[in-house]
C-alpha cells in the first residue's frame, strides 16, 4: 500500500517542476552567464556598482578604479557580434579618440602585440593641462565581446598596472 501512495507523491511532486503549457523558462543570455563571473577586486582594483551599458545596447558595465583613483576605468560585457576583438578594439579607440569634449584630447599611441585573446591599444593625450595615458582592450570571451577601458595620469608604473589588471580581468573571464 505505501508504494503506490509514494509513487503518486513523487509524481505529483513532479508535475510541479513541470513548465506550464505556453509558459516559456529561457536561460540567461550568453554575456550575462560571463558578467556574473566579473570579479569584485583584481589586483588594487576595486569594482564598483555595475550598470546597463550608456548606449542602450545590451550588456553591463562594470566600473573600477584603484583605491584612491589614480587609475580608472571600466569592464564592459557585450553580446559578440560579426566583430573580431581586433575590429572591436579599432572601433573603441576611434570612440575614444574623436569623441569628448575639447579639453580631453586622446591619440593612439602603441598597438602592443595581443596576449592570447586581449588586443589593447596604449592612448596619450591631455585632460585640460595634465598629461593622462590610457588602456583600451577587446577580447572575445565565451563567444562575448569584452571591453576594458582605463585612464591616468602620467606617471612611472601606472600603465603597467593597468596592463596588468587587463590581463587579470580576461584570465578570470576565462577560467570559470
Amino acid at each position: 500500500m505505501r508504494k503506490p501512495i509514494l509513487a503518486s507523491a513523487c509524481a505529483l511532486l513532479m508535475l510541479g517542476c513541470v513548465p506550464e503549457e505556453g509558459v516559456q523558462t529561457t536561460a540567461p543570455a550568453a554575456w550575462e552567464a560571463l558578467a556574473e563571473r566579473v570579479p569584485e577586486t583584481q589586483g588594487t582594483f576595486r569594482r564598483g556598482t555595475p550598470n546597463a551599458l550608456p548606449d542602450a545596447a545590451a550588456g553591463r558595465e562594470f566600473p573600477f578604479a584603484t583605491a584612491n583613483r589614480a587609475i580608472a576605468g571600466y569592464v564592459q560585457i557585450r553580446p559578440a557580434t560579426d566583430a573580431t576583438a581586433d575590429a572591436d578594439l579599432a572601433q573603441q579607440v576611434q570612440e575614444v579618440t574623436q569623441a569628448g569634449p575639447a579639453h580631453r584630447r586622446l591619440r593612439e599611441r602603441a598597438r602592443p602585440a595581443s596576449a592570447g585573446a586581449l588586443h589593447c591599444a596604449e592612448l596619450d593625450g591631455t585632460f585640460g593641462r595634465t598629461a593622462v595615458d590610457g588602456l583600451a582592450c577587446s577580447a572575445l570571451i565565451a563567444g562575448n565581446m569584452v571591453r576594458i577601458r582605463l585612464t591616468m595620469q602620467r606617471r612611472d608604473g601606472r600603465l603597467e598596472l593597468a596592463r596588468e589588471f587587463a590581463r587579470g580581468i580576461a584570465a578570470s573571464l576565462n577560467n570559470p
